[in-house]
């Protein structure tokens, strides 16, 4: 195949990641019928049917699974290539990145914020999720992943580990002073989820749970947790990542800061092969590498 025009590969990137005619061609800023002709013209060109379509849907072909990757490569080196024509060119558009809903809240916002305020025509396209994207599948361009698995299309550097403490409000700490040693939680009211309450300390090996009296409030959303240890309301037990910015500001304190949690594996920021070829994202991947570290030491 030959091909005559890049927008035949930006409309097929498109409709891959959209799954819509529709989503597609708003998103490139052309009419529906204008989207399915120039479709249509790829897939006489390649020889072969892209997407599978019915009224309700467009499901990509095992030939667009294997071709999305390398066009999306593609697409990289053509951003790039344009960006080698002006210096200022390469810190414009879109980076995509993903963690978990908790994260982003805490302090990953904050974080890329911070970078656009130093390139303004950077485009963050934050994705919080707790489910694992497949990064290729969805352009995502970095991600924030605990013990991740190894994956062909992916590559990246471990920034940290992933840690819980116990926390409580100042307030907490002068009306409960008698917190000395590990048995005396059993007369505090402790509170964790039920993974977190399952991790072991250090020196012992013995569970959270089993220096705990039964928790009398639980809850799905984890974040909860931190706002009630805030409100002078109980101890929580919260991962480093969640907190690290309350203690700073002497909101919290750590508790029995001694008895050290076990970590429960490694923090990675990730990419996508490729995709670290573009100059902006290698610059996002940089940065965060060592402003991410004391949310992870």
């Amino acid at each position: 195949m030959i091909l005559k025009d890049i927008n035949q590969i930006r409309s097929f990137i498109a409709i891959y990641q959209t799954r819509s005619l529709t989503l597609a061609a708003k998103k490139m800023g052309m009419s529906k019928a204008a989207m399915a002709k120039r479709l249509s013209v790829l897939e006489a060109e390649m020889g072969y049917s892209l997407f599978r379509r019915s009224t309700r849907k467009i499901v990509p072909t095992p030939e667009a699974d294997r071709i999305f990757v390398e066009a999306q490569r593609l697409i990289d080196h053509v951003h790039e290539f344009e960006a080698a024509f002006g210096k200022d060119e390469a810190m414009k558009g879109l980076i995509r990145v993903t963690c978990s809903i908790t994260m982003a809240q805490d302090f990953f916002a904050k974080v890329l914020n911070n970078f656009q305020a130093k390139y303004p025509e950077v485009i963050i396209e934050l994705v919080a999720t707790d489910s694992m994207l497949d990064m290729v599948e969805n352009n995502i361009d970095l991600a924030i992943r605990v013990n991740p698995a190894v994956n062909s299309v992916q590559q990246g550097r471990k920034i940290g580990l992933h840690r819980v403490v116990m926390v409580a409000s100042p307030e907490y700490l002068k009306k409960n002073k008698k917190i000395k040693v590990l048995d005396d939680l059993k007369n505090q009211r402790v509170l964790f989820t039920n993974s977190h309450g399952d991790y072991h300390f250090k020196n012992n090996k013995i569970k959270i749970k089993t220096f705990t009296r039964p928790r009398d409030f639980l809850t799905t959303d984890p974040g909860v947790l931190t706002r009630v240890a805030l409100d002078g309301m109980s101890i929580s037990v919260r991962p480093w990542w969640n907190v690290k910015d309350y203690i700073d500001k002497n909101q919290l304190e750590l508790v029995l800061k001694n008895e050290m949690i076990l970590p429960q594996g490694d923090v990675w920021l990730l990419s996508s092969v490729g995709k670290m070829q573009t100059h902006r994202v290698r610059i996002l991947f940089d940065e965060l590498v060592e402003v991410l570290k004391p949310y992870f030491e």
